[in-house]
């Protein structure tokens, strides 16, 4: 009952949605910290090489802020996730391998700062069919970081006053060959500045049964697979797709599946490194050692519930 007023129930003007949080969506922002203890690592045996600068590294800091908004939208048929990013990373806990000594170090780089963003978006247009999207770009570089060169093997009888540095490298001083890298402005390794994917999930009623059918593609952006970022461990940038075909119940008893991965036998770095003993050909850059990732590969699954 309308009380307080001569007007009805009826007269009273409707609210305006102002399109702000409610219960279905949320902004937010934070600040945020982090903390990874420094220490000893003795990453490999110990050897009458080995130095105290070889195993204790650091404790590495983060601090920055997160942005973003989540919200339903279409009855709860979209959902949508926005985010931006701020961060900085000081002395970042980074491996290095030392091919000459056989042996891996801990070592601190000293700062990585991260901007960047990203959007995830999963759509169902109708209860049949799920779409489904992600992409994340990641401003990551180093400052004030000078760090381990790739390997390279001088002539015989070269001398520090007429030596060449091979790319992106220089002398550590002016009286000997050792070579150091500057990282100042570069990204990590393994840290594409994009990344994203995308696919759809397809569900089809068969009676007692149904019928799924999904296929997902993968994006990332070219980056160097070594942390010492030796030119040949450059990995492109590449796409990769799954998909899968999956029969079951329809209260999910049982089920089974034809998953495939990485249908386009796609072959890509995951990770590398200087070959153990260092480079062998004067003049030229260590060869690299790498782990490459799977091939193309079909799976047979069979699942239950009891």
């Amino acid at each position: 009952m309308w009380r307080g007023s001569s007007r009805t129930a009826t007269s009273r003007p409707k609210r305006q949605s102002r399109g702000g949080p409610d219960s279905s969506k949320t902004l937010f922002i934070a600040y945020k910290t982090g903390f990874k203890s420094g220490g000893f690592g003795l990453t490999s045996p110990l050897q009458t090489g080995t130095r105290i600068g070889d195993t204790d590294f650091d404790s590495e800091k983060a601090r920055g802020f997160e942005a973003g908004a989540k919200g339903l939208f279409l009855d709860g048929r979209l959902r949508v996730n926005v985010a931006a990013f701020a961060y900085k990373f000081t002395d970042l806990q980074v491996n290095t391998y030392d091919p000459a000594r056989v042996a891996y170090t801990i070592n601190n780089a000293g700062e990585v700062r991260q901007r960047g963003g990203e959007a995830e978006v999963n759509y169902a247009p109708f209860k049949a069919l799920t779409l489904h999207g992600a992409i994340a770009y990641t401003h990551n570089r180093f400052r004030n970081f000078v760090g381990q060169c790739y390997g390279y093997a001088f002539p015989t009888g070269t001398v520090r006053a007429t030596a060449t540095a091979p790319a992106n490298c220089s002398f550590v001083n002016a009286t000997a060959l050792t070579l150091q890298q500057d990282f100042n402005g570069r990204a990590p390794a393994r840290s594409p500045d994009w990344a994203g994917n995308g696919g759809a999930e397809v569900t089809i009623p068969l009676g007692a049964y149904k019928l799924a059918v999904t296929g997902d593609a993968f994006y990332s952006g070219s980056y160097y697979a070594a942390e010492t970022m030796a030119p040949s461990t450059l990995q492109r940038s590449l796409w990769r797709f799954n998909a899968s075909a999956r029969v079951a119940e329809i209260d999910d008893r049982w089920s089974v599946s034809v998953i495939g991965r990485n249908l386009t036998n796609k072959y890509y770095l995951l990770y590398a490194a200087d070959r153990t003993g260092g480079a062998s050909v004067p003049g030229a850059i260590s060869e690299q050692r790498g782990v490459i990732a799977r091939g193309r590969e079909v799976a047979l699954q069979l699942s239950g519930k009891f």
